[in-house]
């Protein structure tokens, strides 16, 4: 028998930084400092109750909100509305995500092999060129079933309104 090459691993960090800075150019600054002061405004309280990384956390994460808090206005604005979306369009995208999982392993494999110059078969490229061919008719039947829950809508929206006009 062949003797075989140990792979080659990353060493694994052995300590993470507890703490880290975050340096802010002249512009980013002061759009954490206008947004502390919008938050301090809306909850009617000094400006230095309102912590730099709550504001910076807002900027960054909750952009919305964010948006919210800067007009002034933090509940005016309506949150998207929850609609029922259909058994058929669920499983779409279930199997969308599902192939798109698949493929990604296909390619993640592949790439490995060759990150360590080890070999790589047809037969594993052939498959990871049949997953992703698999994901792209996923999503070519999600997109199709999404233009008929569309239209199904608006036709429905449509009929509704012209029974109100009536």
């Amino acid at each position: 028998m062949a003797a075989t090459r140990p792979t080659k691993r990353r060493p694994k960090p052995s300590r993470f930084p507890l703490r880290g800075a975050v340096r802010l150019d002249d512009k980013s600054g002061a759009a954490v400092h206008r947004m502390r002061q919008a938050l301090a405004h809306n909850r009617g309280v000094e400006v230095d109750a309102v912590s730099f990384s709550e504001a910076v956390r807002g900027l960054l994460v909750d952009r919305d909100q964010a948006a919210r808090e800067l007009a002034g206005q933090p509940g005016s604005w309506p949150t998207s509305r929850t609609i029922e979306v259909p058994a058929d369009l669920w499983d779409g995208l279930t199997d969308c995500r599902n192939r798109l999982s698949h493929s990604q392993g296909s390619l993640y494999t592949i790439m490995r092999k060759l990150n360590f110059d080890a070999e790589v078969t047809n037969e594993e490229v052939r498959e990871a060129f049949e997953a992703v061919q698999a994901s792209k008719r996923a999503v070519t039947g999600m997109e199709d079933l999404l233009v008929h829950f569309v239209q199904g809508a608006t036709d429905a929206a449509v009929a509704k309104s012209d029974a109100q006009a009536s």
